[in-house]
């Protein structure tokens, strides 16, 4: 791999298992003469060879992706990381892990075709529905249905646990349309691989590995009195972020008990819980808190006399691999790819999983015979160095490597066909199309099927063409963007009906089930109930409703003159402009608003008079009737009270409050030629 640029991308840069290994590999491969760098969702190192990218979570898509129980389809922002500067330099991506809340699970697409693509598993969540380890449940080489623990990490919400089919489903999609190749560090997750949803990709079992020069054996009594630890004791110890023993994962409830069961035959045994953040008053248990330096982590594990490792589910810890390296023998329980680490009787003693007595049977027996501990700590030592040590994962990762470029170059006078219609609706958002058209332009994909690929800026358009944008996106089999299309229109005026239809027929597409029947609540009641369909836009688009209307703010005093003016009705805007206030200040004209079709051509006394003017036609598709212009601008009103003028008659001042209870002005009414004119205040 001399001279290639890789880019490793993962949630993290340092923090974690799967950090871990992407940094080591990282860190190797530079010093094997390649350019390799860290592309993260969140870095918390300084190194000038990492760098985090913002995952930009969706308001809406966020929504959408609550309601139905889908986790990270939110995030936008991995779509764009096509272009990203350490991506469009690199020669091969190498992808770890994609789960933990940075990165939308369809990204996968978009960067395994852009460039040659590896993807290291660290756990099963890329085979199941939603878990990152599904214990004895096989609903994962089914459907995922009625899942047994849906609080596994990650956990699914109170009432989605159905969600996990919908995904399973969707990453059965995503690998038919990705061009990845897989690394796998055990056999054990190899066998799962070959019965899920990723079995058609290459896939090669490449373990975990770690530094065998930096874990190593070392002085114990030096080790033991640098760390403040007893030289004479027999001390077993674990390692895990934030201590084993309060940790569900590595099954901190088992290793208390083996630990108790091994203090009956030996009180002098002491526990060393090497990760822990505080020190502990039980006089068997040392704590050492975490070692971020591995030289001080390789002098921890050379000063024990056994690891104890009880898991509940695991893959290929780097834990028991740097233990085993430094010459520890270990007690284990046979745990995912955990027994082909620990060799039952040659590295140490493996038990059943959750058979806390038969492990401490292995761990005495080691405990009690130096001698076997002795030899198993020699076997230990030696299979790392054959096994786990860093130039063998670099030559396998090489050749992997190797093969996903020379098959690129192979398919490299044509593009990748990209299915646009093999896709679920939730897939095809705006920032998943763009990326899309920019790889198309970019001749690496060939995308196929019909699909609006313009992307105006939804503010801007006037409401004619915002209705007619969510309409192509619908015809399209585009829902999320119709949906993002007519939101935009309801948020900006309710009572445009092509804009209310169109949300609610977004919605039934996306499976709302908590979506109103919005043309229903309009012709109920038609002030309130257009109101109401507004409020459930607002929150599914993230918005707060008092932040931008005047339902929830106390009235101020004064009387709103609210104007709808055609073109023609210049004249009649001029006098009533000219309106002065009278009586005490509840009676005075304190705010003006003006709804027309030519807003420039709007005479200067009106907006010297502090008008606020409106553009019909952003806010109407169609040329509107009066009372649909005279709910906008009751809606957008701030005073107590209004008036009402109908041709050049001005009638008396009523109460806003009032009129909306009535059920504000009747959307089918219409009136031709007259000039409808409200105040509020």
């Amino acid at each position: 791999m001399t001279e290639l640029r890789i880019t490793h991308i993962n949630t993290h840069d340092v923090a974690g298992g799967a950090a871990k290994v992407a940094w080591r590999l990282a860190d190797a491969q530079r010093r094997a003469g390649c350019n390799a760098r860290i592309l993260a969702g969140w870095s918390r190192s300084d190194s000038p060879f990492t760098a985090a990218f913002d995952p930009r979570p969706d308001q809406i898509t966020g929504r959408l992706a609550e309601r139905r129980g889908l986790l990270d389809y939110q995030f936008q922002g991995s779509h764009r990381l096509f272009a990203h500067p350490l991506v469009v330099d690199a020669d091969l991506l190498h992808l770890h892990n994609l789960h933990g809340g940075y990165c939308n699970p369809f990204s996968s697409i978009l960067l395994s075709l852009a460039k040659p693509t590896l993807w290291t598993l660290h756990d099963m969540q890329a085979l199941t529905g939603r878990c990152a380890h599904a214990f004895d449940c096989l609903g994962w080489t089914r459907d995922c249905r009625n899942c047994p623990r849906p609080n596994t990490y990650p956990a699914a919400a109170p009432g989605k646990e159905s969600g996990a089919v919908a995904m399973l489903a969707h990453k059965a999609r995503i690998a038919r349309a990705s061009a990845l190749y897989l690394a796998v560090p055990s056999r054990w997750l190899a066998a799962k691989v070959e019965r899920s949803i990723l079995k058609d990709l290459p896939c090669r079992i490449i373990p975990n590995f770690c530094d065998t020069n930096v874990f190593a054996p070392g002085a114990r009594e030096a080790a033991r009195r640098r760390f403040n630890l007893p030289l004479d004791a027999l001390l077993v110890g674990a390692l895990a972020h934030g201590g084993t023993l309060d940790n569900s994962w590595k099954g901190g409830a088992a290793t208390r008990q083996a630990v108790a069961a091994l203090l009956t035959r030996n009180p002098d045994i002491r526990f060393v819980n090497i990760g822990a953040a505080s020190p502990s008053a039980e006089p068997w248990l040392i704590t050492i808190p975490h070692q971020s330096d591995e030289t001080a982590l390789a002098e921890v594990l050379g000063a024990l006399d056994l690891f104890l490792y009880t898991p509940v589910a695991d893959n290929c810890p780097l834990a028991v691999i740097e233990s085993l390296a430094c010459g520890l023998p270990a007690a284990t329980f046979g745990v995912g790819g955990v027994p082909e680490l620990v060799r039952d009787g040659v590295d140490g003693r493996v038990a059943r999983p959750g058979d806390v007595q038969e492990l401490v049977e292995g761990a005495w027996s080691l405990l009690s015979d130096p001698q076997a501990r002795a030899a198993c700590g020699r076997n230990a030592r030696k299979g790392a160095v054959a096994r786990f040590a860093e130039p063998v994962a670099l030559a396998a990762y090489k050749a992997l490597g190797q093969e996903a470029l020379a098959a690129r170059q192979r398919s490299h006078r044509r593009p990748f066909r990209l299915d646009l219609g093999a896709l679920p609706a939730s897939a095809k958002t705006t920032s998943f199309l763009k990326a899309a058209a920019g790889l198309e332009r970019l001749g690496t994909v060939q995308t196929s099927g019909r699909w609006p690929r313009n992307f105006p800026h939804l503010q801007i358009l006037a409401m004619e063409s915002l209705c007619a944008h969510g309409r192509a996106c619908l015809h399209a089999g585009q829902p999320v963007r119709a949906l993002e299309a007519f939101l935009e229109a309801v948020l900006r005026n309710p009572f445009e009906d092509l804009g209310l239809a169109g949300l609610g027929v977004a919605a039934r597409v996306l499976g709302l089930a908590d979506a109103p029947d919005l043309a229903q609540l309009s012709r109920r009641t038609p002030y309130a109930g257009r109101l109401s369909a507004l409020s459930w836009a607002r929150d599914l688009a993230g918005r707060n409703v008092a932040s931008t209307t005047n339902e929830d703010r106390e009235p101020r005093l004064g009387v709103s003159l609210l104007l709808a003016i055609p073109a023609e009705k210049v004249a009649t805007a001029r006098r009533l402009g000219r309106l002065d206030a009278c009586g005490d200040e509840s009676d005075q004209v304190t705010e003006i608003l003006i709804l027309g079709h030519n807003p420039n051509g709007v005479v200067r006394p009106i907006r010297a008079a502090g008008a606020v003017v409106l553009d019909v036609n952003r806010l109407f598709a169609a040329p509107p009737s009066w009372p649909a212009m005279a709910n906008v601008l009751l809606w957008r009103a701030r005073c107590s009270r209004f008036l009402l003028a109908v041709g050049s008659q001005v009638l008396p001042t009523r109460s806003t409050t009032a009129v909306r209870d009535d059920g504000g002005f009747p959307l089918d009414g219409r009136r031709r030629g007259v000039l409808a004119v409200l105040a509020r205040t």
